[in-house]
């Protein structure tokens, strides 16, 4: 579970899995920048910190400061490979807003593994 953590933690990995994820660049021990495809072709991006870490069993984070969209996290580690993703986010204007430009809510619930790297998931919940 320790190397699965550690892939997690290091949040520039997420691109690779996260198809709306362009970029996440690690500016500190618990902070980060992220780049996101947002409605119409357009690119968001905001800080985030991370607001929980218990090595193996949880990462959670937050957007902060001016953000061009609120937004939340958390992987939580369970078993051996059991993994739940969670992950909450408040496009401007609403998600009236979202839904016309395109972009409603998306569930990650879904079944499957929608893009996780191999092995890494078994269960994927939450709003996104």
């Amino acid at each position: 579970m320790e190397q699965v953590y550690a892939y997690w933690r290091d949040f520039s990995h997420f691109p690779s899995f996260m198809p709306d994820v362009q970029e996440v660049t690690v500016t500190g021990p618990a902070t980060s920048h992220w780049t996101v495809s947002g409605p119409l072709g357009t690119l968001v991006e905001w800080d985030a910190e991370i607001t929980e870490d218990l090595p193996n069993q949880r990462i959670a984070w937050k957007s902060v400061g001016d953000s061009q969209v609120d937004n939340a996290g958390a992987v939580r580690f369970g078993g051996r490979t059991n993994i739940e993703v969670s992950l909450e986010d408040n496009p401007p204007g609403g998600w009236r807003a979202g839904r016309r430009a395109g972009q409603g809510p998306r569930q990650a619930g879904a079944t499957g593994r929608r893009g996780l790297p191999p092995g890494r998931g078994e269960r994927h919940s939450g709003r996104q």
